[in-house]
């Protein structure tokens, strides 16, 4: 590193070097301007119908099933709560904090 802390030409190399070194905001947005530039990832909003007729394919088979163990536990969920606040309400069981 060369120059004083916090100027812009006495950033450490590396993707996260802004998080080490504070910087005043307009150099910290240069900075990010000029990193920004140098991402070449394809929209992936765009049409692909190739791969959308591959992904239904394989989604389709699965598209009636059920996860059978995820709802017996929501119904024992269910359950449980309407056990506890009926015995409660019932004075069965104690109710409250104090």
């Amino acid at each position: 590193m060369k120059g004083l802390p916090g100027r812009f030409d006495a950033l450490p190399a590396g993707p996260f070097c802004f998080l080490t070194v504070p910087l005043p905001l307009r150099q910290l947005g240069r900075l990010c301007a000029a990193t920004a530039g140098t991402i070449t990832e394809a929209p992936r909003d765009l049409p692909n119908v190739p791969a959308d007729r591959q992904a239904l394919g394989l989604v389709r088979p699965y598209l009636g099933m059920v996860t059978w163990p995820t709802v017996f536990v929501a119904i024992a969920i269910v359950a449980a709560f309407a056990t506890v606040t009926t015995l409660g309400a019932m004075h069965i069981i104690r109710c409250g904090l104090a």
